[in-house]
């Protein structure tokens, strides 16, 4: 009974549109994510508005300007370690910085303006003209930055 009702359930596997598996399915194709809006009032929306405030004293305010010395610049590649200065304090409580007299922001957190540190490059927004990074170490602290408060390692 049991060889009669193999070749059944075989049969039923191949009619289903669930086929077995033969060991070479091909990768699924990953989809392309679209950038979602920024929410008004939003941490991003308030980081942005600094930014694009940065951009402005450095004269820097039109996007495809932006996006064209970016090229030109060759952003770093994520997750490599470059050194900034931090010119500016965002609303955010992060540190905007330049590099190279470059039109790009980097944002690196618990950093003041002044400060000379090492980043990690985390993810760039392009189009914003801006990227987020991780700090590493302060390489130069500001003269007003007093370390010996920090209990922890």
């Amino acid at each position: 009974m049991s060889s009669i009702a193999e070749p059944a359930r075989f049969n039923a596997q191949l009619n289903s549109k669930k086929r077995p598996f033969d060991g070479n399915r091909p990768a699924k194709r990953r989809k392309l994510q679209k950038p979602k809006p920024v929410k008004s009032g939003s941490n991003e929306d308030v980081l942005l508005a600094d930014v694009q405030k940065l951009l402005a004293a450095q004269k820097l305010t039109d996007s495809s300007q932006i996006e064209e010395t970016a090229v030109e610049n060759k952003l770093p590649e994520p997750f490599t370690e470059i050194e900034i200065e931090i010119n500016e304090l965002s609303s955010t409580g992060d540190g905007l910085g330049l590099r190279n007299e470059s039109p790009h922001i980097y944002v690196v957190p618990f950093t003041a303006p002044g400060d000379v540190v090492k980043a990690k490059v985390i993810r760039h927004f392009r189009v914003e003209g801006y990227s987020i990074t991780d700090i590493v170490k302060v390489i130069k602290p500001l003269q007003l930055r007093d370390d010996s408060r920090i209990r922890c390692q």
